[in-house]
């Protein structure tokens, strides 16, 4: 799946959310046209800087509100908001918010089996 941002900027992240009431912008591929509500980044130890720094401040200048980066090797997400200076660093709930709803996802489950 490819996320094309805008003409200059396409990504290739790991996973994506869109909202049921903007699926417009996702193709019968499954390509993305526009900004995603989501991203998720499975941090490698090969990308790990990139994917933390270059990489992050595309989506943000891209107009991503929510990043994750999921690091499997210390057990955690970084999640970056729009806005945030520093990402919320989570060991146990992942909170995602999609409009008025919350969700709490135990990262234990996010993670089992890898």
């Amino acid at each position: 799946m490819t996320v094309h941002a805008h003409d200059e900027m396409v990504f290739e992240p790991d996973l994506v959310f869109v909202r049921s009431d903007r699926m417009e912008i996702v193709d019968p591929e499954g390509d993305v046209h526009g900004v995603p509500d989501l991203a998720i980044e499975v941090v490698s130890p090969s990308t790990r800087s990139y994917d933390r720094s270059s990489k992050r401040k595309h989506y943000v200048d891209a107009g991503l509100q929510e990043i994750w980066l999921v690091d499997i090797q210390a057990r955690s997400v970084e999640v970056w908001r729009a806005g945030a200076g520093e990402p919320e660093l989570v060991r146990d709930f992942v909170t995602w918010r999609v409009g008025d709803a919350a969700f709490q996802l135990p990262l234990a489950e996010m993670l089992r089996g890898v």
